[in-house]
């Protein structure tokens, strides 16, 4: 019988191990999925170690990204590795994972063109081209001649950028120079992932201004057209040319000096300037001559012409056009046009509606607010950055066609006459203490023989 147990209990213990050793086995065959691969197959590849159908849990796999050409590895992406940065990244298998690795470019533009000089520096402006092989941003920083190279970030951060297109030239206009000045000017850029020029590449360019004015005869072309109807609906029938420049006080000065003015500013019995008020920038001495003597509104020569009348307008006009030969555009017997502006040779003042076609950038202009951006301070001097005088013209950002200050500094003449039962004359633009009327199309009208601070002009001629 004691040996009829001893089997018996033998029996019961090889019983208990194998159902031990069952359960064992059921735990250990939980296994998972693993989906890993690149966001584009194009940009990279991932390398998983070890690689098989499924894995056994607390199986430890390694995720190594790889990037293809010009494409590095950037971050995860899914089963809560979201912004991962890991390379390599090592999981643990504790439940099914889907991974995905994101690759961006990691090579800054290279220069097909660098920056050179397409149109020369003139006292204010100049106009660089730039070539490069991805689009982005290139970004500008002005230094006076000598000066330290900067690193890419700091010519990025002196915040002068703008967009630029793959393997197209691009056109770029810096203003705001002083006069008579050498400067270096500093390139770096930056394509649309963020990748900056390394600091070996950064381009210089050297600079020298002119010591004398921007001449007032210095014109662009406003092609004849119809502008969109979100850019005002405008349309001119005929070509004109445009000055650049409003016309300064030195300028008008010569004026005065040489048409017969007398010393009180009149002519042909109508007041040119106001010379005799307190804010006047022109003085005129016994010995016959009228001077620039500046005032706290406007303290150089290159200013725009301020407290200039209608009248005074229209005389300068036909003065200019008889020192360069052409035929008077008025008549100042009457002070009227002697013909429809379209059939006319000589300067003179433009219509509103040519204003504000100039003002849009003509028929191809974009829909901005202010004449050249949608940036006040791009384009104009106005009452919050012009500390309350004028500045010399040329000095902020032209609109597309080339044309400054069409936006600010000064409000301009027009040739239009405000109400048909009046004498007043339509104004454009806002001013350097007016930033409200700086929009393309805000307008106001003054008396002919007004002068004020806020008032200037500047030149049209039919083509």
């Amino acid at each position: 019988m004691q040996i009829k147990k001893l089997a018996i209990l033998s029996l019961v213990v090889i019983l208990s191990l194998g159902m031990a050793g069952c359960s064992g086995d059921d735990s250990s065959s939980t296994k998972y999925d693993l989906t890993v691969g690149p966001e584009r197959e194009e940009r990279g590849e991932v390398i998983v170690d070890p690689q098989k159908d499924k894995y056994e849990e607390g199986t430890e796999v390694t995720l190594a990204p790889s990037g293809k050409g010009k494409y590095s590895f950037a971050y995860w992406e899914g089963s809560g590795y979201d912004g991962n940065t890991d390379n390599p990244l090592k999981v643990t298998m504790t439940n099914d994972l889907q991974l995905v690795a994101v690759f961006t470019d990691s090579k800054a533009p290279s220069w097909q063109t660098e920056p050179n000089i397409t149109t020369a520096a003139d006292t204010n402006s100049l106009g660089i081209s730039a070539k490069v092989d991805e689009g982005g941003t290139i970004y500008y920083k002005v230094m006076l001649d000598g000066a330290t190279r900067p690193a890419a970030s700091e010519v990025k951060s002196a915040g002068n950028g703008t967009s630029i297109a793959a393997e197209t030239a691009k056109e770029i206009t810096i203003s705001g120079l002083d006069l008579g000045t050498s400067y270096d000017v500093f390139f770096a850029v930056e394509d649309s992932a963020g990748n900056l020029q390394s600091d070996s590449i950064v381009k210089k360019v050297d600079v020298s201004t002119e010591l004398s004015a921007p001449s007032n005869s210095d014109f662009v072309n406003v092609p004849a057209g119809k502008t969109s109807s979100d850019n005002g609906g405008l349309t001119l029938d005929y070509h004109i040319e445009m000055s650049k420049y409003e016309v300064t006080h030195a300028k008008f000065i010569e004026f005065l000096n040489n048409a017969g003015v007398s010393g009180n500013g009149f002519y042909k019995g109508k007041k040119m300037i106001d010379i005799d008020e307190n804010t006047s920038a022109v003085t005129y001495y016994d010995i016959g001559l009228f001077t620039f003597e500046g005032h706290m509104y406007a303290n150089e020569e290159n200013t725009p012409v301020m407290e200039v009348t209608w009248y005074g307008a229209l005389a300068y006009c036909n003065w200019l056009s008889e020192q360069e030969g052409l035929t008077p555009a008025y008549d100042l017997d009457n002070w009227k046009l002697k013909d429809k502006p379209q059939n006319l040779e000589g300067y003179r003042l433009p219509t509103k509606t040519e204003w504000e076609y100039a003002a849009h950038g003509g028929a191809n202009g974009d829909n901005t607010t202010y004449a050249g951006s949608d940036n006040i301070d791009d384009v104009a001097w106005h009452d919050e950055n012009s500390d309350e005088k004028i500045h010399p013209v040329g000095q902020k950002q032209p609109n597309e066609l080339g044309i400054y200050d069409m936006s600010g500094n000064v409000a301009e003449w027009t040739n239009n006459i405000y109400s048909v039962t009046g004498s007043d004359r339509v104004t454009q633009n806002g001013s350097f203490a007016l930033s409200d009327d700086c929009y393309i199309g805000a307008s106001n009208y003054n008396a002919p023989s007004d002068g004020t601070i806020f008032l200037g002009f500047r030149l049209t001629k039919t083509k």
